[in-house]
């Protein structure tokens, strides 16, 4: 996939691939924190949102400066071999706007990562909305109260795929703007896009 821009690569990570839509999401969740209704699973940025499979606080060893991602992909890829993880997405994590949110002074540095920049045969998922280093969705860890809700579902249900991620990224910039004043105490969002660069196992919800 190709794009005006290129992105920053921050990081790489390792995602759950084996719980469903219906075992993380019960209704409350989905109508607080959702507004597109038809999914087949909910896919971010954010750990709570889709979890990561290395437990920071554990032995897992991460040299990264944009900790809790990894710099270097093949370290991460070692990681996962040594504590046995069969099955998960490694990801790579890019900021769309990286003017916003990166820069020498404070998390996410710009960092030299490896490799360097994406690759033309990782799979692109879509846009989401990120503030902080806790990687919060504005996207979809931010509650929505109703006239929100009604909101959102009006101007971008309908520029969502079926992981609740923005396929153009001029609507997740139009929707970063908006985040932006709608939760202030996360402000500055901005525009990452998330890159799957393998697959172990897993139950094909990814396919």
């Amino acid at each position: 996939m190709s794009f005006s821009q290129s992105p920053l690569l921050l990081g790489f990570d390792a995602r759950e691939n084996s719980m469903s839509f219906g075992q993380t999401w019960d209704r409350d969740r989905r109508h607080q924190y959702l507004f597109a209704e038809r999914l087949t699973k909910p896919l971010s940025v954010d750990p709570y949102v889709w979890p990561t499979v290395l437990d920071q606080s554990s032995e897992s060893q991460n040299s990264g400066l944009n900790n809790p991602l990894y710099n270097d992909l093949d370290e991460l890829v070692c990681q996962l071999e040594k504590h046995d993880v069969e099955d998960c997405c490694v990801v790579a994590l890019a900021c769309f706007e990286p003017d916003r949110c990166c820069n020498d002074q404070k998390w996410p540095y710009k960092v030299v990562t490896e490799p360097p920049r994406y690759d033309a045969s990782w799979m692109f998922l879509g846009f989401d909305i990120v503030a902080d280093q806790s990687l919060l969705s504005g996207l979809m860890n931010c509650g929505f109260n109703d006239s929100e809700r009604a909101f959102a579902v009006k101007e971008w249900s309908k520029e969502l795929n079926d992981h609740h991620l923005f396929r153009s990224l001029d609507n997740a910039v139009e929707f970063r703007a908006w985040s932006d004043k709608r939760v202030i105490e996360h402000a500055p969002f901005s525009v990452w896009g998330i890159y799957i660069t393998e697959e172990l196992k897993g139950t094909g919800i990814i396919d």
